[in-house]
């Protein structure tokens, strides 16, 4: 089960907004990585991860997911946002120790204020 979607806009310089659809596996993961670096690298520093259309999140998809945060903070110096989570998967991300490392949004539009202004 391969259904998901990843697909990125660029809302200024240094922001940019990554939508992840769907089933998020471990191949969504991966497609997830290639976005973020290539955002990442183009200087786009700070990015939203929005999760209101994903279905679930695997385990492997989740391994993807704290690879990504290390390296955007790590090596980029960047801030990430999650918004659109649910319960559960605030739930799953608190468990895993990921949420402690990016800030949450309720919605998109609260992302956007938080990281533009």
């Amino acid at each position: 089960m391969n259904n998901f979607v990843v697909h990125s806009a660029e809302l200024s310089p240094s922001v940019a907004v990554i939508h992840i659809e769907g089933f998020f596996s471990g191949s969504a993961g991966e497609s997830l990585a290639g976005t973020a670096r290539a955002l990442l690298t183009k200087g786009f520093t700070k990015l939203i991860l929005e999760f209101s259309l994903c279905k679930i999140i695997t385990s492997p998809g989740l391994a993807h997911l704290l690879q990504i945060l290390m390296e955007a903070i790590d090596d980029f110096k960047g801030e990430i946002i999650f918004s659109g989570l649910d319960r559960q998967k605030t739930l799953l991300m608190d468990m895993t120790g990921i949420l402690p490392m990016a800030d949450t949004a309720a919605n998109l539009e609260e992302a956007k204020k938080k990281l533009l202004g």
